[in-house]
């Protein structure tokens, strides 16, 4: 529980620069290492809770 709580800023809060430069060049077609970022962590996030969960209850 620990975890998510310090782990929910950093993707918020300190990734929002990030977020907001992908979103913007979204909206004109086109990519940079901020779209590369920002999809990083949105993917990693939920992946990594999704581990934490299955190894709380006795997996791997």
């Amino acid at each position: 529980m620990a975890a998510r709580r310090l782990a929910i800023p950093v993707v918020g809060w300190a990734a929002y620069p990030f977020h907001r430069a992908a979103f913007a060049n979204a909206r004109h077609g086109s990519s940079s290492m901020d779209t590369l970022v920002s999809i990083g962590i949105l993917a990693a996030a939920p992946w990594s809770a999704w581990l934490r969960a299955l190894t709380r209850h006795g997996g791997n």
